[in-house]
Order: structure tokens, then C-alpha cells, then sequence
């Protein structure tokens, strides 16, 4: 699951206040768009960033973007230069990993599954041992 964070002011900020609807959507499109394909750094092929919402024109909601200072160009893509602001490091996406398997875990446990326990968590997980012999098995030989 992708999330986006958004400040509680984010639809009140001038530089926005400046922009019309349709690119405002636009543009919240494109961080959504970065936030589900995990592109943590904003950069959006320029193709991508056309057809990351449904208004009509993409390419005025773009340039409006790139004059308002939100978008950077680049060779053949385009850069959301508040990225950070909106999509979760990969640190905080892996915390919400471990956290749920961390989870599973622990129901596990209180079932009685020891199965997923972790050999320095719990006294009842058995480590499997092999059994090592010297010497040659002695297979191949004629009888």
C-alpha cells in the first residue's frame, strides 16, 4: 500500500493558492503517482507526468508547474522538487515492513506457533542440527 503525507495546510499554501484546479489535481496526481511506484526521489518520465491525471490538457498543468518552481526539467524527465514533503523515505517504508512481520510473529507466538519465532526470541524454537560423520560414506563401492 502507498501513502502520501500532505500538511493539514498543504491546499492553503500561496504557491498553490496561484494555480487552478486543474493543476493543483495534477500536481497531487503526480505525488501520488511517485508515492505508488516508489520513486522516493520525484523523477517522472516526462510521459508519466502527462498521463498521471485525467485533465484535459497535461502539458499546461505541467508548465504551469515547471513556472511556479514545484517541477524541475531534466533530460527527458521531470523532478517533483518537494518530493521529500510528501513521500515516506524507504526507512519508514521498511519499519512498516518489519513492523508487520514483527507482528505475525507475535500472534503466531500466542497461538502456540513457534514456527516463525525467531531462535534468540523464544525458548521453544528447536535449531535444526545436522549430523556430521568422519570418514568416507562409502558409497560406490563393489561388494
Amino acid at each position: 500500500m502507498s501513502w502520501t503525507r500532505l500538511d493539514d495546510r498543504w491546499t492553503e499554501r500561496p504557491v498553490l493558492a496561484q494555480l487552478s484546479y486543474e493543476t493543483r489535481w495534477h500536481y497531487l496526481a503526480m505525488i501520488q503517482f511517485c508515492s505508488r511506484t516508489n520513486r522516493v526521489d520525484g523523477v517522472l518520465t516526462v510521459k508519466d507526468a502527462m498521463r498521471c491525471s485525467d485533465v484535459d490538457d497535461p502539458s499546461r498543468a505541467n508548465q504551469e508547474l515547471l513556472d511556479a518552481g514545484l517541477l524541475e526539467p531534466d533530460i527527458g524527465s521531470i523532478r517533483i522538487v518537494e518530493i521529500h514533503e510528501h513521500v515516506p523515505p524507504p526507512s519508514v517504508r521498511q519499519k512498516a515492513e518489519n513492523d508487520k512481520i514483527r507482528k505475525r510473529r507475535e500472534r503466531a507466538h500466542k497461538a502456540g506457533d513457534h514456527s516463525l519465532c525467531l531462535p534468540d526470541h523464544c525458548s521453544h524454537v528447536t535449531v535444526p542440527t545436522s549430523r556430521v560423520t568422519p570418514g568416507r560414506d562409502r558409497t560406490g563401492q563393489d561388494a
